[in-house]
């Protein structure tokens, strides 16, 4: 009986093109076959959570790259929920679209369990900083009077060659305060000077005990790097801090973001009491960004604006969309704002007479322009990557 002859694996010679005689090798075949494989992925990744695609870019070299690559197509994440129960906490910042590396949370209070809910969902080095407002802020609503269990949520990615800190003050005395600016010094001696790709964004949040403290901080840092912090965005609010699931209540907390991003900061001060002068305030604003493909706004106002001071909700929110309609804007009520001018303001051309013999008497601290701190005011800041 005849055996049959074992057919042999064809080995991948080079083969004579008929054209030219020029031998094209068979890895070609195979290194399209690769690209193929490569633009799959892209195309199933882009349905993955933050979360999913994380754990998919460890499988492999290319795996890796095409969830690098879609990684950086997604941009910060905000959001307003209604957190009856916590679970819902965790079910949405599970099924993030981004690997959160800072995450902000503006709340009336803090729901119970809440600790348990985060920890079990956000990565370990992620910087969680929970804020308890009186007033909560997303896009063009501001809700003034916000009840439990309203609360907006806002998260940055981890951004490539972009450097987040954060730094405390958990017990409440001067030397401690003198020790967090130490250390924020030994932060920012590291950050690169400014140029065309880089930059320093400061976020101070303090609550009113460390009110003294924290201005001790914000202006030994003018003092020494006002040329390298280009935006600085917060206030007095009370807050509770998690960080590497380490619950926290500090008395003042700074968040340092440096390295390839672009940000601007202004303040809207006391003069600005009329929806014409914050028009022209924030035009000026608009005329000096240059946005990138991923950009969210801040926005703290002073409780003694908003429906007091204009007689009617949303008005800054409202111009500031109007004006940056893609840019999504989150941010809260406090009692006391820290903020940076980063564009020379011509306070002449922005006010009408009325408004100055209006403001003649009022806060003339506010007015000042070379100060870090402070009131009846808003201030917006604008980070942008990409």
């Amino acid at each position: 009986m005849e055996r049959s002859t074992r057919k042999r694996k064809r080995s991948a010679n080079p083969v004579k093109s008929q054209d030219n005689n020029t031998e094209q090798s068979c890895e070609n075949s195979l290194d399209l076959n690769v690209y193929l494989t490569y633009d799959v992925l892209r195309m199933l990744f882009q349905y993955l959570n933050g979360r999913d695609l994380s754990n998919a870019a460890m499988v492999c070299r290319s795996w890796s790259e095409a969830a690098s690559n879609e990684h950086c197509t997604r941009g910060p994440v905000c959001f307003i929920g209604d957190y009856s129960e916590c679970s819902q906490v965790e079910h949405q910042i599970r099924d993030l679209y981004i690997k959160p590396r800072l995450g902000i949370l503006f709340m009336p209070r803090i729901p119970e369990n809440l600790k348990g809910h985060i920890d079990r969902t956000v990565p370990s080095d992620c910087e969680i900083v929970i804020l308890y407002v009186p007033g909560i802020i997303i896009n063009n609503e501001e809700m003034e009077d916000c009840l439990y269990p309203k609360v907006v949520c806002t998260f940055l990615p981890e951004i490539p060659n972009v450097s987040i800190n954060t730094c405390q003050v958990i017990k409440l005395n001067s030397r401690k305060g003198y020790a967090a600016v130490e250390e924020l010094n030994k932060m920012i001696s590291r950050v690169p000077k400014v140029n065309h790709e880089t930059s320093t964004c400061l976020m101070l949040f303090c609550n009113d005990s460390a009110r003294e403290i924290a201005n001790v901080m914000i202006s030994a840092l003018k003092k020494s790097h006002d040329d390298k912090i280009c935006s600085v965005w917060g206030g007095v609010v009370d807050i509770s801090y998690v960080h590497n699931s380490d619950w926290q209540v500090p008395y003042c907390i700074a968040v340092l973001i440096s390295g390839a991003i672009r940000t601007w900061s202004t303040i809207i001060d006391v003069k600005c009491n009329t929806k014409e002068v914050i028009e022209n305030r924030l035009k000026s604003f608009k005329d000096r960004i240059k946005l990138k493909k991923h950009s969210i706004g801040f926005m703290f106002v002073c409780t003694a604006r908003g429906s007091a001071m204009h007689g009617k909700e949303n008005v800054e929110s409202t111009i500031f969309k109007t004006l940056f309609p893609n840019v999504p804007l989150v941010g809260c009520f406090g009692d006391g704002e820290f903020g940076k001018n980063t564009m020379d303001i011509d306070d002449a051309k922005e006010e009408t007479s009325v408004n100055k013999q209006r403001n003649s008497g009022r806060n003339k601290h506010s007015r000042r322009k070379d100060v870090w701190y402070n009131e009846f005011s808003t201030v917006f800041m604008i980070l942008t990557y990409g």
